[in-house]
């Protein structure tokens, strides 16, 4: 599984430009109806598959420790 930081959207749907920070390993979009949810949700998605560049992703880098506990392995 990859550790995803930022996200950020541009002109897609309704959404024109967006960014999601400091994202966690379990975050909740909520707001009113046809406020872009989904919207967020089927960015990710085509990113994923590949189908439009309309989406930047960017990863969580290791920490120190996780780079250490992985070479000890």
């Amino acid at each position: 599984m990859i550790d995803i930081e930022d996200i950020i959207i541009n002109k897609h749907k309704g959404i024109e430009s967006n960014t999601l920070e400091k994202l966690g390993k379990i975050n909740i979009l909520c707001g009113k109806n046809n406020s872009g949810k989904s919207s967020i949700l089927q960015a990710i998605y085509t990113h994923k598959t590949g189908d439009e560049n309309i989406i930047d992703i960017i990863l969580k880098r290791p920490t120190r420790a996780q780079i250490n506990d992985a070479v000890d392995l």
